[in-house]
């Protein structure tokens, strides 16, 4: 027996359908659309479907917009065909061969004139989908381009009223490296419209000014640690206004020494003109000066093969009105130092 002619017409974007009475006990099985936006505005397009039996002859399938890369592919004999103009396009597909094991269709396309940029750094997707036979289970998917995301409830004033994807009842989800939006509807009925939104903005710009602070707090840390790091290292000490006369007292005999070798010539000295005035070993003079740097009176910087002394702390009276330790005054000259 010959097959009726009852086309299929999928209405995109609010095209006129009409249903003629007998396509009625025509349906689609599956039918599973999913769009990729792409940077450029472009959208990637696959449509999937599965017919029911009795099949139509044929389908129809009207796109608003230039429409490009078509191709299809089925597991029944076929042939589709592209029929596009700048402003509109139709895919038409022959489905004779179509039987109760061979019923899947699939085809995809690159189509534009579905992205509209709202401002700066937010975009809209917006397609309207419709049937003019039943569908048993429909299934939308949108995925945005890497590096988008969909926009903040809180956002939607600026963003015209729109909320961050319609109808509300999508599910979102990822693949690891884009955002997707998931619809489903079962038993879709002929000329019912199914209208898709999705609001998105460059996530990556707004994650970069988000971590503005943070990354401004970061490089603070970093060079305090620097520097606190090369003073260390310098082994540089600033000098303190606290006056030496209030630690005096609570000093040691022989750190009460190396203080007074240091008082003797300007607060400052090498270590081993120390050792030669306090007639202390090196190793004792090296403990009381550790001692006393560990206190914050003296600092320490290295000079070659000794260290230059100085003191932190300023005495009442000049500098040089003290006089060295009687150990000092009553061995060898100062210009007598031996060098290491």
């Amino acid at each position: 027996m010959m097959k009726r002619f009852i086309p299929i017409v999928f209405v995109l974007v609010g095209l006129l359908v009409v249903t003629p009475l007998e396509a009625r006990a025509v349906a689609i099985q599956f039918y599973e659309i999913t769009t990729e936006i792409l940077d450029s505005g472009l959208t990637k397009n696959q449509v999937k479907m599965t017919f029911d039996i009795p099949a139509p002859t044929r389908i129809d399938y009207p796109i608003i917009g230039q429409v490009t890369d078509f191709g299809w592919t089925s597991n029944f004999n076929t042939t589709c065909d592209l029929i596009g103009q700048a402003i509109a396009s139709v895919i038409t597909c022959d489905l004779e061969n179509v039987t109760k094991n061979t019923r899947s269709l699939s085809f995809n396309y690159t189509a534009n004139g579905f992205v509209k940029q709202l401002d700066k750094n937010k975009w809209l997707y917006r397609f309207d989908y419709q049937s003019s036979v039943p569908v048993i289970t429909l299934a939308l998917t949108v995925k945005l381009p890497e590096g988008k995301g969909l926009i903040n409830r809180e956002d939607s004033q600026t963003a015209a009223g729109l909320l961050p994807y319609a109808p509300a009842d999508g599910d979102t989800r990822t693949d690891g490296r884009r955002i997707l939006v998931d619809w489903a509807r079962n038993n879709f009925t002929a000329g019912d419209l199914l209208s898709v939104s999705v609001v998105y903005e460059n996530i990556q710009d707004l994650a970069f000014s988000n971590w503005l602070p943070f990354f401004a707090a970061l490089i603070i840390i970093l060079v305090a640690i620097s520097t606190y790091l090369y003073l260390k290292k310098s082994k540089i000490i600033v000098r303190t206004e606290e006056n030496l006369d209030s630690v005096l007292p609570v000093l040691t005999s022989d750190e009460r020494k190396v203080i007074d070798s240091l008082l003797a010539e300007n607060g400052e000295k090498m270590q081993r003109k120390i050792v030669y005035e306090t007639n202390f070993s090196k190793a004792k003079v090296s403990r009381l000066i550790n001692s006393l740097k560990g206190r914050g009176i003296i600092g320490v910087e290295e000079r070659g093969r000794t260290n230059r002394v100085f003191l932190l702390k300023k005495p009442k009276e000049p500098f040089g009105t003290i006089k060295p330790p009687e150990d000092a005054q009553n061995g060898t000259k100062t210009d007598d130092v031996p060098k290491g």
